[in-house]
């Protein structure tokens, strides 16, 4: 902190005696922040959630296993996505790469990629003297409460025809979303789940750390034979799972890897201490 404010009283003496065409420099956010966003416990217990994937049995898409597990610790997440109000403080201490979309300090702040919300999520920490980071998948769904969809689609007809299930898994994701919804809203103007969290499954989807898998299973569909990862592209949740490339911010325009593209691209952080 004092080199900091050395290095400004510095810079300001030589634009005075240099004239006003020498730089100014001005630190436009605290060297640390003490107050935390709302925050909100999710309780410890039991859980069940399909696996995070494509899984295969043999050539055939399959829906992913269900996940049943308990943990005995609580998680500790954003209330609300971070907004842009929030993410241009990044922006100005020059932490952050600006992004184009500027609606308002309490919305959310979205054309958001991976890499920004993994570097928001760093910088920070070292605000705040904590620990933030993204939700893996798991996570995410633990805290979406009653806002959690589960696209499993069962057992189909002709079940040696992809092309029934891509269709019937595209179908399925329209009628969840309806029409592409584009118009932002205020933190809270999505209501709240059961939990207390705000916007969950809403028109922004949310990063997680949760890379891509591809699984092959067994016949019965009870063993792992093989599992692919492809951490170039990650979970995003919202009302169905999709899968994006890192670096993408809009993913309307491309990098969506699986799952019908995104509205927008936001995130909320877990505190872990």
């Amino acid at each position: 902190m004092r080199t900091r404010i050395k290095l400004l009283l510095l810079t300001l003496t030589a634009a005075i005696i240099g004239g006003a065409s020498q730089p100014v420099v001005a630190y436009l956010t605290p060297a640390e922040i003490s107050k935390l966003p709302p925050l909100v416990v999710v309780p410890a217990g039991d859980y069940t959630f399909r696996q995070t994937g494509q899984f295969r049995i043999g050539n055939q898409v399959v829906d992913p296993p269900l996940q049943q597990g308990a943990t005995d610790t609580d998680l500790t997440i954003m209330k609300f996505q971070v907004s842009q109000a929030e993410y241009q403080l990044c922006v100005q201490d020059g932490a952050c790469a600006a992004t184009t979309v500027k609606q308002g300090a309490d919305m959310p702040q979205v054309a958001i990629s991976y890499y920004d919300a993994k570097t928001y999520a760093q910088w920070f920490s070292q605000k705040t003297k904590r620990n933030w980071r993204l939700p893996n998948a798991d996570e995410w769904r633990r805290a979406a409460g009653d806002r959690y969809y589960d696209n499993a689609l069962g057992d189909l007809d002709d079940a040696g025809d992809p092309a029934q299930r891509w269709l019937l898994e595209y179908a399925r994701q329209v009628n969840l979303r309806d029409e592409p919804d584009l118009n932002l809203r205020p933190q809270g103007a999505n209501g709240e789940n059961n939990l207390g969290l705000a916007d969950i499954s809403a028109n922004v989807w949310e990063w997680t750390s949760t890379c891509f898998y591809n699984v092959q299973l067994d016949v019965d569909g009870q063993r792992e034979i093989d599992r692919f990862e492809n951490c170039l592209v990650r979970a995003v949740e919202g009302k169905h799972t999709a899968y994006i490339t890192e670096f993408v911010r809009d993913a309307n325009v491309g990098g969506c890897a699986a799952g019908i593209p995104p509205d927008f691209l936001g995130f909320r952080l877990i505190l872990d201490s």
